[in-house]
């Protein structure tokens, strides 16, 4: 099986799902193995079918394997389908093919020739349907959520974050609009960090302002992540959310909710950094740090081969430091904060 398709109205959950697959392959395999096509932000079709073609094309004598990322195949043309079908069915365990779609029709040609490879014999195709239901639906969700996190939250503070979130029901008792899982999952992020009790009260979602109308909230997970790849394109990233048009106010909020987010990877990297070095196995870490679930321990493991238990102190007090600074100057906490990415990076 090489093949696997996500689809459904869950994204926060299909893009976690996606994300623990790439840094499964990650740790395996050289990240430039990794080809990633989203057909709903490029529209230059022949710009698009050579960069398919490459990326089908033989593994060369210094690679082992491919992991290639194809996001909303159903925004592409029938030729392109075809294309996409003809290189799946000839592509062997050397590549590796992750789709992502949140709508597709299953009355198309190229659906029912992917439902068909799932269902044969020997199926080199699966997929997974991630989607809201009658028994599972968005408050359900939100729920989880925070309880997946150790946290309990109160009817009336459930009820004043789903008006936050304007989720409302019609009189059909169906939910209205759009739901973007992912910046509910970003906002949700922000509240249990404010928290110094595992009970979310209703006056904690009076007192903590959701920007949930911020469209740049999606980046600064990713410029996260990229951060601690040592990746250059972290640069970018924050220039594009930090030195733009913003407002001020969403601007110093997202500033904090960067530095929490920085501090709290750095924590748990430095926590689990000694309790490597003490030789305890995984499950035993998880453990003594109250995790229920040992696998998070993995990509901390694979942030830390790019990082020194020393300089991980000097970041930590570096970041505190700057947090503290944001409130009295953004300008240069912003400044600070740019030179210290840099140095993550390039270190």
């Amino acid at each position: 099986m090489n093949t696997f398709i996500y689809i459904g109205d869950i994204e926060a959950d299909i893009e976690d799902t996606i994300i623990k697959q790439k840094n499964n392959f990650k740790s395996k395999y050289d990240e430039s193995n990794i080809i990633n096509i989203d057909f709903d932000e490029n529209e230059n079709t022949p710009e698009i079918k050579k960069i398919l073609k490459d990326a089908y094309q033989n593994i060369s004598l210094f690679a082992t394997k491919k992991l290639i990322f194809l996001k909303s195949t159903s925004q592409s043309d029938e030729e392109m389908q075809a294309k996409i079908l003809e290189y799946l069915k000839n592509s062997n365990e050397n590549f590796v093919t992750i789709m992502q779609d949140n709508k597709i029709d299953k009355r198309t040609k190229f659906w029912k020739e992917l439902e068909k490879s799932s269902l044969c014999e020997n199926p080199k195709t699966k997929i997974q349907e991630i989607k809201f239901t009658q028994d599972f639906d968005i408050k359900k969700w939100i729920i989880k959520k925070i309880n997946d996190s150790n946290y309990q939250i109160s009817e009336k503070a459930l009820i004043k974050l789903m008006d936050k979130f304007n989720l409302r029901k019609d009189y059909k008792g169906e939910y209205v609009g759009k739901i973007d899982t992912i910046k509910i999952k970003t906002q949700l992020f922000k509240l249990l960090n404010s928290k110094n009790d595992n009970l979310i009260k209703e006056e904690d979602v009076n007192n903590l302002e959701l920007n949930y109308s911020n469209p740049n909230d999606d980046d600064i997970f990713e410029l996260v992540n990229l951060i601690f790849e040592k990746n250059n394109k972290a640069l970018k990233l924050f220039e594009k959310n930090f030195y733009n048009d913003t407002s001020e106010k969403l601007k110093l909020d997202e500033l904090i909710f960067f530095n929490t987010i920085m501090i709290n990877n750095i924590e748990e990297m430095i926590s689990v950094s000694d309790l490597i070095s003490m030789k305890y196995p995984d499950s035993e870490i998880a453990n003594k740090l109250n995790w229920k679930n040992p696998k998070k321990i993995f990509p901390i493991k694979i942030k830390l081969k790019n990082f020194n238990k020393e300089n991980l102190k000097k970041y930590y007090k570096d970041l505190e430091d700057i947090d503290v600074l944001s409130k009295t100057d953004q300008d240069l906490s912003l400044y600070r904060l740019n030179l210290l990415i840099l140095d993550m990076i390039r270190k």
